[in-house]
């Protein structure tokens, strides 16, 4: 194990990319990873491997590339913690990278190309200062053939992402697609901490950036995104778990907007409304799709007391044969 001391802040060291990783239970497929990182042909790069309280190998997996990758010239760092989330995972890394860019991909998904990483900086430093981060279009693959599953084509169509992340739309919220200065990520977050609470990642990451930054896509694949059918995406089955991830989700965003400092109070009033609102009409129509009376009611309810009408209305409608008890509320209307 690789003990490093965690600083309070890092002198940025021009040209090295920082890579962090959050890890449970990888060892079936963290090597993937960690060998398209290894393949790359830039030539400074450093990793962060930050295991988050693993119960089989994948300390061992991880470990087993540390020489190999110092053979390169490469750094890889291996760092337990207890098992605390993917967000907590990033957030401890955060305060060791000492990297002029930053990227922070999922243990499961890798580089589909050797010059990935290259393509990414050379991106970055062909923009002006407006630009804070770049994107891929990754590739979907099945996790047992690793052929492509699905066209990504139509994601982050937009350079300004930042309403588009927030409340949805055409986003790819999957983290090896990103690639961040972190010049650009310190002045929005210079202490560089990210909410926690919940598991996920990447709207922490990225939101306080949009708001600051343009985002340049790149609609060349250079990296695999691999849909498996336990990751932590798709674990969500009963109807109480499905709504807790709703709710899971805005407690990210409106944690979030608290910490952007350049969002006025009007536009951050503003943008927390819209969240909220959001999440009451995905709550709704998961209400709807799992025939809960009582919770559609209530959240319908709630809505009102919001003033949001039009919207509650085109949403009633399409159930009405399944919801009669409804009619009242669009007669009312």
């Amino acid at each position: 194990m690789v003990c490093l001391p965690c600083q309070d802040k890092k002198e940025m060291e021009k040209g090295l990319v920082s890579i962090i990783t959050p890890c449970y239970n990888s060892a079936n497929y963290v090597y993937r990873l960690l060998d398209s990182i290894f393949a790359q042909d830039y030539p400074r790069i450093e990793v962060y491997a930050i295991d988050d309280g693993s119960t089989d190998n994948t300390r061992e997996v991880i470990e087993s590339y540390i020489d190999k990758y110092v053979g390169k010239g490469y750094s890889l760092n291996y760092i337990y913690q207890v098992n605390s989330g993917q967000a907590a995972a990033v957030n401890k890394g955060l305060k060791y990278v000492k990297g002029e860019y930053l990227a922070w991909p999922d243990s499961d998904d890798y580089y589909n190309r050797t010059d990935a990483i290259s393509t990414f900086v050379h991106e970055l430093n062909q923009l002006d200062v407006s630009y804070g981060v770049v994107c891929n279009i990754g590739t979907f693959v099945d996790e047992v053939t690793l052929k492509p599953t699905r066209n990504n084509t139509d994601y982050n169509k937009k350079e300004n992402l930042f309403e588009t992340c927030l409340l949805g739309g055409d986003f790819l919220a999957v983290p090896i697609n990103y690639m961040i200065k972190m010049e650009a990520f310190d002045k929005v977050n210079p202490q560089r901490e990210i909410f926690t609470k919940r598991h996920v990642q990447n709207m922490q990451m990225l939101l306080p950036v949009f708001y600051s930054y343009k985002c340049k896509t790149i609609r060349t694949s250079l990296c695999n995104i691999v849909e498996r059918s336990s990751s932590y995406s798709r674990s969500s089955i009963s109807y109480d778990k499905q709504k807790d991830e709703i709710q899971g989700w805005l407690e990210i965003k409106l944690n979030t907007l608290t910490h952007i400092a350049e969002l006025s109070e009007d536009e951050r009033r503003k943008y927390e409304k819209l969240c909220c609102e959001k999440d009451l009409m995905s709550k709704l129509e998961l209400a709807f799709n799992y025939k809960n009376k009582q919770d559609v009611l209530e959240t319908i309810c709630c809505l009102k007391e919001m003033g949001t009408h039009v919207n509650i209305k085109k949403r009633i409608k399409a159930h009405l044969l399944n919801y009669p008890f409804l009619y009242d509320f669009i007669l009312r209307r």
